[in-house]
């Protein structure tokens, strides 16, 4: 079966297609002699294709579909003019490409073959030229190559800035609705405070007694949000250079762990000797971080709370607050704000005494507050009602005073009391009230009784989590060591001035570890210092707690127990200092615990029989306390430190303090 013209052109066609190229389109190749004697044209290519060319797989009605072309046939004409010399084998021809029908020696069916037209022999100049050519299409390709990239690029950038543009339209609508829920929250409160001041006008509540309604949206939100361990490297570095640029000389170390256990929310005692920098450390280092820093000092006579807290006054009937108390309520309107409370030379008195409750509610980990119950004095026999029923009056008539105002420009009680409609629904309101005439004394006694409950509500205290206990103590004659019970549940820092030392005739600071750089202030979030939470599981895999094991015998021959309290601070301190550190060692932690925790406990008589069963002396278990250390990656001075207290061991009068090195 044969095709016509028109089929072999239109196969031609598709050809053209399918290679991208038109019937103008030049090829080129060289001049060879096939096995039949006939001239023909190999190693066909257009310039700028190295692929070479292929039927068409598509093309299934012909045989060569899906084969390579591998030789061009030079038609009968253009053959003479070979033989005559006027081309020779090898040269490169250009031509173009015609279709033809034909039959296979070997077969009956048809083919289609391309035939070689208009040949052109190239000289050695024009083929380089091609080839230059091909590199320049190359190069274009590769170039618009690139432009399709950025093209897509940009689609996709273009794409991202549409889904941002859709997500700032819904945020402006969330704002829009918060605004309207913020509107509402206002109009709320203006209704609150209404009905508290119509609560005071008539007596209910005296003046000074009114709470602080705050607006949560109100929070200032100039506070910095610090969570990762580069932003407190960032951090930890301004507030070390704050403290050098006023003139305050404070280890670098000395803030990094203050830091640390700010965020464990243990209390803090920083000891010294007096003018060592104690109270004004608390006062720079709050600066730099935006806290509110409240400075209470301890007298000699305090002996309870209420000389923490103040009292109730029976005769004014008002309560005197303290400057702690009025630190406490401040931290709880101010969320945002870091709080912290020093109390300054708080070993001149017995914390035990003064300090005790507060001591007793810090062991409850798990609530984000912590609730004080402090005794006072409550209403007694004459009371008019109990205090849940005074409370449901007081609202219920808050509520009928609030809407009486809303109606009158002017008020008072005997308005009120005037009107019929009010007048009827405060005798609704009120609980065994029945007579018209009883009303005025009934609202008067109320009135009494509520200034008692007000004032006895306030001795119920709540801590809330961005409040940071602080204590400063001075190692001298004058005050009381800490008792175990208070040691064992604070952290001890000594602060140290440093000394100067005579080097080759210069004065120098003996220490190397100063801040230095300059810092601004910066306000930092309370959250960033950490909420309140359970300690650490003890994870008896982790080398900490291995390393404190190792110190269990001996410091429990020392007398001193190394609790799981003192483990689970451990963990907690090494949790938060690992949220600090980029370059964390947890060698450390370990040397931090040591020197907070167990040596401020070694005040004893070293020739007094070990405590924990040990056979021999104290003084010996200190010497293996020494060695213990030694087998430890610690500080060296912390290794000094021991050998120290070793030392007063081994003196005259066997007596080992601490406090006195």
């Amino acid at each position: 079966m044969g095709y016509s013209q028109q089929e072999v052109f239109d196969t031609m066609d598709e050809l053209y297609r399918t290679w991208n190229i038109d019937s103008n389109t030049r090829f080129i190749g060289k001049l060879a002699i096939n096995q039949d004697g006939y001239f023909c044209i190999n190693d066909v290519r257009i310039p700028g294709v190295d692929t070479g060319l292929y039927y068409p797989n598509n093309m299934d009605q012909f045989q060569r579909a899906g084969k390579k072309v591998e030789s061009i046939r030079i038609e009968h004409k253009e053959r003479l003019n070979v033989e005559s010399g006027r081309f020779k084998e090898g040269a490169v021809l250009e031509f173009n490409l015609v279709p033809r029908l034909g039959r296979s020696n070997y077969s009956s069916k048809d083919f289609v073959f391309l035939n070689a037209d208009h040949l052109k022999i190239l000289t050695e100049e024009q083929v380089q030229q091609l080839n230059n050519k091909v590199i320049g299409i190359e190069k274009a390709n590769e170039i618009l190559r690139e432009i399709n990239e950025k093209i897509e690029n940009r689609k996709s950038e273009a794409e991202y800035w549409d889904k941002k543009q859709n997500d700032y339209e819904r945020l402006k609508e969330d704002v829009e609705e918060l605004k309207g829920e913020k509107e509402n929250l206002k109009s709320e409160v203006e209704k609150k405070k209404r009905e508290v001041d119509a609560l005071r006008k008539i007596g209910f509540l005296p003046s000074d007694e009114m709470t602080e309604i705050k607006n949560n949206n109100d929070l200032d939100s100039s506070y910095l949000q610090v969570n990762s361990k580069n932003q407190w490297k960032a951090e930890l570095s301004r507030i070390e250079g704050y403290l050098s640029k006023n003139h305050a000389i404070y280890s670098r170390n000395l803030v990094k762990v203050f830091t640390a256990l700010l965020q464990t929310q243990d209390m803090i005692v920083l000891a010294g000797r007096s003018g060592s920098g104690k109270t004004s450390f608390c006062r720079l280092y709050g600066d730099a971080v935006g806290a509110e820093v409240t400075i209470v000092p301890v007298k000699p006579n305090w002996m309870s709370t209420e000389d923490l807290l103040g009292y109730f006054n029976s005769a004014s009937q008002t309560y005197v607050p303290t400057a702690f108390y009025d630190a406490i309520k401040n931290a709880a309107s101010h969320p945002e704000k870091l709080h912290l409370i020093v109390l300054d030379e708080m070993n001149i008195a017995k914390p035990e005494y003064y300090f005790a409750d507060f001591l007793s509610c810090m062991e409850n980990r798990g609530s984000r507050e912590i609730t004080l119950s402090i005794s006072g004095k409550k209403g007694g026999e004459d009371s008019v009602e109990d205090s849940s029923l005074l409370k449901s009056e007081l609202t219920a008539v808050s509520k009928v005073i609030a809407s009486f105002i809303e109606e009158r420009e002017e008020f008072s009680l005997y308005n009120l009391l005037d009107d019929k409609f009010y007048r009827e629904l405060l005798l609704e309101n009120l609980t065994h009230c029945g007579q018209d005439s009883r009303l005025l004394e009934k609202i008067i006694s109320i009135a009494k009784e509520s200034a008692t409950v007000q004032a006895n509500k306030r001795y119920d205290l709540s801590i809330t989590d961005n409040i940071r206990f602080i204590g400063t103590i001075n190692v001298d004659e004058t005050t009381h060591f800490f008792s175990p019970k208070v040691l064992d549940r604070v952290h001890v820092l000594k602060v140290d001035a440093p000394r100067l030392v005579n080097k080759n005739g210069v004065l120098k600071l003996e220490a190397e570890d100063i801040c230095t750089g300059t810092g601004e202030k910066k306000n930092i979030s309370a959250l960033s210092f950490g909420q309140r939470q359970q300690y650490e599981e003890l994870d008896l895999s982790n080398p900490l707690l291995k390393n404190l094991h190792s110190l269990q015998d001996v410091s429990r021959n020392l007398g001193i127990d190394l609790s799981f309290r003192v483990m689970r601070q451990a963990l907690t301190y090494q949790a938060a200092m690992q949220s600090l550190d980029v370059n964390f060692d947890g060698n450390e932690v370990v040397d931090t615990i040591i020197r907070t925790k167990l040596m401020p406990r070694m005040v004893f008589d070293a020739a007094s029989n070990m405590s924990g069963g040990g056979k021999g002396s104290k003084t010996e278990a200190m010497k293996q306390f020494v060695r213990i250390l030694e087998n430890i990656d610690v500080s060296e001075d912390c290794k000094q430190e021991a050998k120290a207290l070793l030392q007063q061991a081994e003196n005259g009068d066997n007596q080992v303090n601490y406090w006195a090195l």
